[in-house]
């Protein structure tokens, strides 16, 4: 009697009652884990997903869409590609 998992043969894979002893504790507990982390990882999938009626945070505009000069302008300017002056100056040659 006695032994690991209640088998007499004892030992890393145990005996008793179909079990595994140690190894399938071990198994069982990775893949515990794993589904969990899955599930972690869906979920935060999902939530940092861009939905279709909102848009990604990006800087620039979705393929095929036209943007004006004036928005083309307060791009380039939000991006850092052009000053604050010539930003202004943009937006005076486009008004006359």
């Amino acid at each position: 009697m006695g032994g690991f998992g209640g088998s007499s043969c004892g030992g890393l894979f145990g005996g008793g009652m179909g079990g595994l002893g140690l190894l399938g504790g071990l198994f069982s507990l990775l893949v515990g884990l794993a589904l969990v982390a899955g599930v972690v990882l869906l979920v935060v999938w999902l939530a940092r997903r861009p939905t279709g009626g909102t848009r990604a945070l990006t800087l620039g505009p979705r393929p095929g869409e036209v943007q004006s000069p004036r928005d083309l302008a307060a791009l380039r300017y939000a991006r850092g590609e052009i000053t604050r002056e010539q930003y202004q100056q943009i937006l005076a040659d486009l008004a006359s």
